[in-house]
């Protein structure tokens, strides 16, 4: 797929991977909306 993205990060022990993973979901949903707000 031409959108695939793999990702390596260094993250601190008091995160988890699932806690970052939805922050980071998180962001990409407000920025989609934000771009595209006529798509409600």
């Amino acid at each position: 797929m031409p959108d695939h993205v793999h990702l390596l990060l260094a993250l601190p022990l008091k995160y988890s991977v699932s806690f970052f993973m939805g922050y980071l979901k998180g962001k990409a949903v407000l920025m989609m909306f934000d771009k595209h707000a006529n798509l409600k």
